[in-house]
């Protein structure tokens, strides 16, 4: 009776890294050979050749051991051509999908102006594909909670509409109209960072952000969002005080006809955030924002 161990690759061939065989119950005798590639796949029984060892009846069991910096192989954008140039940022989207930028042109053979999506694999999303108008043109990216990508460089159009150095995208990559700030002349957007708040950080050559003086570094409104959390038996809501002109609306169904109905509990203010306290009712409680802060301001 043998019990042993050795390391084998994603396919299962020996040598490699990231699983581990393990062999229990053994009967072996000496053999000068050494052959067998196996597959990765459930416990299965089997005779092969290990180290010289002529393992019979075998219970074959595959465990991840992958350790850290390991590549992972289920991510593989080099799976087709790959890019034909640097890849300079990377962005994960909250849906696992991967916004990149840099000074390629083309990206499995597709052409992408430096900026592309890739999926979970990744390969090429290939139904996302804005169009700045200028090749290397996107120098940031961020990802806002609600997905929406906020992209800032050197370009004066996003999909043929006028959008100069900075523009927030939908998730399918069309133009989000409502966020429009203006960064001037030659107002090069470097970096952005979203806050936890909404709020959005920009830094670049600008030096005036909507006709307000802003040297190089400067902080807009993104979109409130709405906090839900339970306490106890009651449920607390509250959004920020930078949008005093949204109401807080309730519904008990969101099915056909919506029936949405303004609070009547005032919120009180706690710090930077509007908050209402509301009783768990036995029935579904839907909520939402009413009104429009206009984003970018």
């Amino acid at each position: 009776m043998k019990t042993d161990m050795t390391r084998l690759d994603n396919g299962g061939r020996f040598g490699g890294i990231g699983f581990a065989l393990r062999l229990r119950a053994i009967q072996s005798q000496r053999l000068p050979a050494l052959a067998g590639v196996i597959s990765q796949g459930s416990p299965i029984a089997m005779s092969i050749l290990v180290g010289g060892l002529l393992l019979s009846s075998a219970i074959l069991v595959f465990q991840s051991r992958a350790a850290p910096g390991d590549v992972d192989l289920s991510f593989d954008p080099n799976g087709g051509i790959g890019f034909d140039d640097w890849v300079r940022s990377i962005v994960r989207q909250v849906d696992g999908k991967v916004l990149i930028r840099g000074s390629f042109t083309t990206v499995d053979g597709v052409i992408r102006a430096g900026f592309a999506r890739l999926n979970t694999d990744g390969s090429l999303d290939a139904g996302f594909s804005p169009d700045t108008g200028n090749f290397y043109g996107v120098y940031a990216i961020a990802v806002q909670s609600d997905g929406k990508a906020l992209i800032g460089g050197d370009f004066f159009t996003v999909n043929g509409t006028s959008r100069e150095y900075i523009a927030r995208l939908n998730t399918d990559g069309s133009l989000d109209g409502s966020f429009n700030p203006d960064a001037g002349n030659l107002g090069f957007v470097f970096s952005i960072v979203v806050q936890p708040d909404g709020k959005v950080l920009l830094g670049g050559a600008f030096v005036a952000i909507n006709g307000i003086p802003r040297r190089h570094i400067a902080r807009l409104f993104g979109d409130p969002t709405l906090a839900i959390v339970s306490s106890g038996s009651n449920v607390v809501l509250s959004w920020p005080t930078n949008a005093p002109e949204l109401t807080l609306q309730s519904a008990l169904d969101l099915r056909g006809s919506i029936n949405w109905m303004d609070s009547t509990n005032a919120p009180a203010m706690v710090g930077a955030q509007f908050t209402v306290t509301n009783a768990i009712s036995a029935s579904a409680q839907f909520y939402r924002l009413r009104g429009q802060l206009p984003p970018g301001q």
